[in-house]
C-alpha cells in the first residue's frame, strides 16, 4: 500500500531547517577507525553490491566530522573516505555516530513555481529515490584545503540534468539536518517553466550513454509527494516550500 502525504509529513517533522548565509568546510586528514577496523567486511559488502549493480564505483568522497552554525555561517570539518566504506556505514550508522553524510544539493525552482527533482537511475546505489540533483563531494571539489560545495553543485547539476547554473556570489543556503544525513541545499530560481525545464532534462538524459537519472519529477504542490521514494530532508523541503 502506498504511503500517504501525511506519513511523509511525519517523517519530515524530525528534520531541522536552518538558513545560513555561507558554508565553510575545511578538510582534515583524520583516519576513520570504524572503516579501518572493518575493511574486510566492507570489501565483501561492496563486492556483493557490485554483483547486483556493476556500475558502482568505489571512489573517494568526504564526510562530516564536526560542524557548528554561528552568526549565520555553517562551518565544519570533513575527512576523505571511500564510497564502499560509506555504503557499509550507511546500513550500520548506529555503530558510529561520530561522522555524518554531508552534501550540497540544488533545489531547482521553475519560473511558474514548481520544484524539479531527479529520479535516480536503476544502476545507482539510490535507485528509484527522488531528490534534488546532488552528488557526494570528491577530490575534484577540494581547493586550497577546503571543500567547494558550490562548485560541486554546479558540476553535479550539469552532469545529471544538462543545466548550467549561474551561481550567485553570495548564496543563501538551507541546512537540513536529518539524523546522520546533512543536506546543504541551495535554492536556485530558473527563468523557464517546469515543462520547459523537464523537457531539457529529458533530452539531456536521452543523449547520455549511462545517465545518472532515469527521469525528472516535477513538484507543484503536496499532491506530488511520493513519500516512500523521498528521504526525510526532501519531504521537509517540499513541506517548507509549499507550506500554504
Amino acid at each position: 500500500m502506498r504511503a500517504t502525504a501525511g506519513e511523509g509529513l511525519d517523517r519530515a517533522s524530525a528534520v531541522t531547517i536552518t538558513p545560513v548565509r555561507g558554508v565553510e568546510l575545511g578538510v582534515s586528514g583524520r583516519d576513520w577507525r570504524f572503516a579501518d577496523a572493518r575493511r574486510e567486511a566492507i570489501e565483501r559488502n561492496f563486492a556483493a553490491l557490485r554483483s547486483q549493480k556493476p556500475a558502482l564505483f568505489n571512489g573517494p568522497m568526504y564526510m562530516l566530522r564536526q560542524h557548528a552554525i554561528e552568526g549565520g555561517m555553517f562551518r565544519g570539518t570533513v575527512s576523505r573516505v571511500d564510497y564502499a566504506s560509506y555504503l557499509y556505514w550507511r546500513e550500520r550508522r548506529e555503530l558510529d555516530r561520530s561522522i555524518r553524510n554531508v552534501f550540497g544539493a540544488a533545489a531547482l525552482h521553475s519560473a511558474d513555481g514548481a520544484l524539479l527533482l531527479g529520479i535516480m537511475g536503476p544502476h545507482t546505489a539510490n535507485a528509484g529515490l527522488i531528490y534534488p540533483p546532488s552528488g557526494s563531494p570528491d577530490d575534484k571539489d577540494v581547493k586550497a584545503g577546503r571543500l567547494d560545495l558550490l562548485g560541486n553543485i554546479a558540476r553535479e547539476v550539469a552532469e545529471e540534468t544538462g543545466i548550467a547554473l549561474a551561481l550567485p556570489d553570495r548564496p543563501s543556503w538551507l541546512a537540513l539536518e536529518d539524523g546522520p544525513r546533512l543536506a546543504l541545499l541551495l535554492p536556485v530560481s530558473l527563468p523557464c517553466s517546469a515543462d520547459q525545464l523537464a523537457g531539457r532534462v529529458e533530452r539531456h538524459l536521452a543523449r547520455e550513454p549511462v545517465p545518472e537519472l532515469s527521469g525528472i519529477h516535477v513538484v507543484r504542490g503536496r499532491g506530488d509527494i511520493v513519500p516512500e521514494r523521498m528521504q526525510p530532508y526532501t519531504l521537509a523541503y517540499i513541506h517548507h516550500v509549499f507550506a500554504s
